[in-house]
């Protein structure tokens, strides 16, 4: 084996170490809004807080990816970012419990989304620019990492918070932050091969919305992480219907997280195989089954079925989506195209809110899910006729 086999592997090996120490920090992420709820605020106001993280988590992976494309450097931003995350997280509950801040804490839950929301992108970002260099970075494989992380974080939780306050949470994200600095500088900074040395501006980021290429895609994939969004945060409303335990709830997370590992891993040759546009409408397609499998089903064993097959397309999606829109990006903006897609994710739980508030209440659950499903099916609709009449056309010409 020669020095630059060599020196493949231990970054390769670096950046896979980097991903599941990423993945088991942000199982710690997933608690701050029960967390608001335990330390007194009343429904109103942990929406509002929740409501103000969503409108963070649109803006900061755009600014986040602007300054990796007007500096030209990836490493950087994700160590700022990561120092951001550290030292904030744990502060949440260190100025409520130590500090008696209270005021201050439900503040601080907005500020640590800015830098902690944009590093999966970050890692989304780096690690596609490393295999678009390099094939040899399978980006499913190497990703595949990170949701393992996540998924055994998940799991550890469920005894940790059996014996521990929410506290713990953030106290824990602070120690695998803290990891990964110690693993990233090792690992070779990245960015995308320009062409030409074009300058970064507000009228140069504009430039990706008035692209079709990526303009539909986006709106697809808004429409696409509705069925994600229901999921996490409305499916008890369904337990409910069906007469079951809200401890389902962690075993629909648990199922749809260990069915989707495999189909990460190999998300990579699956794209490769079958494009990532047409792996886009078959998800679109099968999203399309499943919102009307909820719709209608009254078994417990088809819902963990259809959650089931939400992850195997969920991680399907998510690899076709970043390596699509990295493709079709402008060399200049290679990761600002790439971190929109975190954006879409926040714009898709606030359509969700949005949606849900003026159905569930009034007209039940099962016309929540009815409706999108009707949405889903519309939209995937147009997608596919768009990719007909104006994607394949241009691929042809």
């Amino acid at each position: 084996m020669d020095v630059e086999d060599k020196n493949f592997l231990k970054q390769k090996y670096l950046f896979t170490i980097l991903c599941l120490t990423y993945g088991l920090s942000i199982a710690g992420t997933l608690y701050v809004s029960t967390y608001l709820k335990t330390i007194g605020l009343n429904a109103a106001q942990v929406g509002l807080f929740t409501s103000l993280r969503s409108i963070i988590g649109i803006i900061a992976p755009i600014t986040w990816g602007a300054i990796c494309d007007k500096f030209k450097t990836i490493k950087k931003p994700y160590i700022a970012c990561t120092i951001g995350m550290i030292i904030l997280f744990p502060l949440i509950p260190f100025s409520n419990t130590f500090l008696h801040l209270f005021a201050l804490t439900p503040w601080l839950t907005i500020l640590s989304r800015f830098f902690y929301r944009p590093i999966e992108y970050i890692v989304s970002s780096w690690l596609a620019q490393l295999q678009a260099k390099d094939p040899r970075y399978d980006f499913g494989r190497i990703k595949m990492f990170s949701s393992f992380g996540t998924l055994l974080g998940s799991t550890i939780f469920t005894y940790l918070l059996s014996k521990f306050s929410l506290d713990i949470s953030f106290y824990w994200v602070g120690f695998f932050g803290l990891l990964t600095l110690f693993i990233v500088p090792a690992i070779e900074d990245s960015s995308p091969a320009t062409k030409k040395n074009e300058p970064l501006n507000i009228k140069s980021i504009l430039k990706i919305f008035c692209d079709p290429k990526l303009l539909m895609v986006y709106i697809f994939a808004i429409v696409l992480n509705l069925p994600l969004t229901v999921r996490t945060n409305y499916i008890s409303y369904l337990l409910d219907d069906l007469n079951a335990s809200n401890n389902l709830i962690s075993i629909t997370l648990v199922v749809t997280n260990i069915v989707s590992l495999p189909f990460t891993f190999y998300s990579s040759k699956i794209i490769k195989s079958f494009k990532a546009i047409n792996v886009l409408v078959l998800s679109g397609i099968v999203c399309c089954i499943i919102q009307i499998g909820l719709t209608l089903t009254h078994s417990i064993i088809l819902l963990l079925l259809f959650t089931g097959l939400e992850g195997i397309i969920n991680s399907l999606r998510n690899t076709a989506l970043i390596l699509y829109t990295y493709d079709n990006a402008p060399d200049e903006l290679k990761n600002t195209v790439v971190m929109i897609n975190s954006s879409i994710t926040a714009i898709a739980t606030i359509v969700t809110s949005l949606l849900a508030g003026t159905t569930i209440d009034s007209l039940g659950v099962r016309y929540f899910y009815m409706y999108t499903a009707i949405i889903i099916t519309s939209v995937t609709i147009l997608f596919i006729l768009f990719k007909r009449l104006y994607l394949d056309k241009k691929i042809n010409n």
